[in-house]
């Protein structure tokens, strides 16, 4: 190979690295589902913009034994579309006993992990997400162990085993709300549960530092910048809310949470005062109670939702986790 034929390969490798996409896998949109009418009913309307359907629809015991199903009109949808479905599987109601129980028995473990696969495979499940909340700090090692044990099970048997994790800015205790690090956040090691796992989807919602937006766009970035730095961008998938929070305007105390449809007999009302935050990447709209008092409620639709979306995308995440499918701005499956 000559010198003039040398320089003409390398000018067209480096053009490939240029104009080929970095990206080369799917961005996946992932919505859970309750077992509410308006939830399945929004997923039949909509699964043609689901990738994945991840139903809150079974949980284990302290024996380890699991129980639950996934509503028959969400699986014949699913298997008619093509939707990969992914149940959540929870430690009861995210009950600390349960999941303390779990994390130190090896026997309820294995016996766990076995059901997960008979039933996958019965079903079938593409696999399903691990969402076990309320557990303590002290836990980390376990259940990093635990996650670790149960994917390597679960992807021989060519099952996928996703974990949610609950939010986290950092890995320092005090850059949290009191107590949120040992009781809620601190047990989720990113990294190992991020390299065991197929993907993670970090939940960016419920921001417990201020009174506002479940989660305002600086607190989401910060969230997703965090994880990063432990797992892999591809290995992401980022947990968008579609609910609202309600506060009183004077005192700061949350009243309700809710879905849309509440926000749009709100916004009826020509007189209420709404906007944009620019600054939170939020909606919001006031309204005075019948007894006078001044309520804001801080809420999702397809504008806020969407620069969550464009965030995942100019990251290269693995896509997005929209809880839950039945609470959104019906514009936003215009934008999918």
């Amino acid at each position: 190979m000559n010198q003039r034929t040398r320089c003409l390969l390398s000018v067209i490798i480096v053009s490939l690295v240029i104009i080929l996409p970095s990206r080369t896998f799917a961005f996946t949109r992932l919505f859970y589902a309750t077992n509410a009418s308006t939830s399945i009913q929004s997923f039949i309307t909509h699964a043609d913009k689901v990738d994945i359907i991840a139903p809150q629809s079974y949980s284990f015991d302290i024996n380890g034994t699991v129980r639950g199903e996934v509503p028959k009109q969400i699986l014949d949808t699913a298997r008619g579309k093509g939707v990969k479905v992914m149940p959540l599987i929870t430690n009861g109601t995210f009950n600390a006993q349960i999941a303390t129980r779990i994390m130190r028995n090896q026997r309820v473990q294995n016996y766990l992990i076995l059901q997960l696969i008979v039933i996958a495979k019965r079903e079938g499940f593409a696999g399903w997400q691990l969402d076990m909340e309320n557990m303590n700090a002290s836990h980390r090692e376990r259940y990093s162990l635990f996650v670790e044990k149960a994917a390597r099970a679960i992807n021989a048997q060519g099952l996928q085993l996703s974990v949610a994790v609950v939010s986290q800015v950092s890995t320092i205790p005090a850059d949290h709300p009191p107590h949120s690090w040992e009781d809620w956040a601190g047990v989720y090691d990113y990294a190992r549960i991020g390299k065991a796992a197929n993907f993670i989807s970090v939940m960016a919602y419920d921001n417990g530092t201020a009174a506002g937006p479940t989660a305002p766009l600086p607190w989401v970035k910060q969230v997703l910048a965090h994880a990063k730095t432990l797992v892999p961008a591809e290995k992401i998938s980022l947990g968008i809310p579609d609910y609202h929070w309600e506060w009183t305007v004077n005192r700061s105390f949350k009243i309700s949470s809710g879905g849309y449809r509440y926000v749009s007999n709100l916004l009826a009302k020509q007189e209420n005062p709404r906007g944009y935050n620019e600054k939170l990447g939020s909606q919001w709209v006031r309204f005075k109670t019948k007894r006078g008092d001044e309520h804001i409620v801080w809420y999702e639709d397809a504008r806020s939702m969407g620069e969550k979306i464009k965030l995942a995308k100019d990251n290269n995440l693995a896509g997005f986790s929209v809880w839950v499918i039945g609470l959104e701005d019906p514009a936003l499956w215009d934008t999918l």
